[in-house]
């Protein structure tokens, strides 16, 4: 079965130096044989779903919207023929827990409090065969995230979750598939 990476970040991202990460990441994913699912958007998921698409691999966009056409003129969200689209009609924040459910791990590139909602939203539900890993240096929340996470670990909420961190986007990569990889083998 392959795995199913999420690659969560900010969606109007125009650094083109984070855009190259995040099409690094996508290229990343779809060389090793996994799935990318993105949240329908663009940014910097966008960018590393047409990575992901130019090598090859499958990609699934968690829309908020109804169908196609909302998901354009409502969202303003690409629609180039490589996604495979599942529409919810939940809405920005209500398609979150469904793109999550559908990972393995979630990889995290910038973002802001769209991408927070996601990452709590991770770490709080998924399982202990769950990865996340955050991209060091991306920007955004994602760099905030250490920190917010010793916080949130000093006020006694724990994640059953692994943390990976990485500041070379091929090597956060190659760590969530590894760190997956060894969590199969256990089972």
């Amino acid at each position: 079965m392959q795995l199913k990476i999420g690659v969560f970040g900010s969606g109007v991202e125009s650094d083109v130096q984070m855009r190259n990460v995040a099409w690094v990441i996508g290229l990343r994913i779809a060389a090793k044989k996994g799935i990318l699912v993105t949240g329908g958007c663009g940014g910097l998921p966008h960018e590393a779903a047409q990575a992901a698409a130019a090598g090859k691999g499958l990609v699934i966009g968690i829309s908020p919207a109804m169908d196609l056409k909302e998901h354009v003129e409502k969202y303003g969200f690409p629609a180039d023929s490589f996604y495979t689209f599942i529409f919810t009609g939940m809405e920005k924040k209500g398609r979150t827990p469904i793109s999550l459910r559908t990972c393995d791990a979630a990889i995290f590139i910038g973002g802001r409090t769209g991408t927070l909602n996601e990452y709590t939203i991770a770490r709080d539900e998924k399982s202990e065969e769950f990865v996340i890993g955050l991209l060091k240096g991306s920007g955004g929340i994602t760099d905030k995230l250490s920190e917010l996470e010793d916080f949130i670990t000093r006020v006694g909420k724990g994640s059953k979750v692994t943390f990976v961190t990485e500041k070379d986007p091929l090597l956060l990569v190659n760590k969530v598939f590894d760190e997956l990889n060894r969590k199969r083998k256990e089972e």
